[in-house]
């Protein structure tokens, strides 16, 4: 949710972000929506906001992270996108930023492999390494790490 209210969905099926205003209820249609050729939407599994309002979606199939401006609407051209071979982005299923705008990532590591928490820092695009990666069989993530908070 935005500081307007308005609650956003990422929908894997369908590779948009839909946004929907504060209060809606029932069968209603989004009042915003982020889809299209431009925006780099594959498999959106993971969102969050950070405070200014830039969304940052978590794209499953393709190991990206795509983040957008705050507002962004139609065919929007990402601001950022984290992906790449040094990224250790691997089927992420969870995504949060903190207040100074590091971002976390919870990757599932489909194909094999132990699942990560990543961490890259403020302003991180393109083919970036974590600044921090949680692995091994010691942190618990045997069968993927899905969700992450950051307070």
């Amino acid at each position: 949710m935005d500081a307007r209210g308005n609650i956003y969905v990422a929908n894997s099926s369908s590779d948009t972000v839909t946004i929907y205003s504060q209060g809606a209820n029932g069968n209603v249609p989004p009042a915003k929506m982020i889809s299209g050729a431009c925006t780099g939407l594959h498999d959106p599994n993971a969102l969050t906001l950070d405070p200014k309002g830039n969304v940052y979606v978590g794209n499953f199939t393709d190991d990206s992270v795509t983040v957008y401006s705050a507002g962004a609407n139609g065919d929007a051209t990402p601001t950022a996108t984290i992906s790449g071979t040094a990224t250790g982005v691997n089927g992420p299923e969870g995504i949060a930023v903190d207040a100074s705008g590091n971002i976390y990532l919870s990757n599932y590591m489909f194909g094999g492999g132990t699942a990560t928490l990543t961490v890259y820092a403020v302003g991180s695009n393109g083919n970036t390494a974590p600044v921090a990666t949680i692995s091994g069989a010691a942190t618990g993530f045997v069968n993927g790490a899905s969700g992450i908070a950051i307070r």
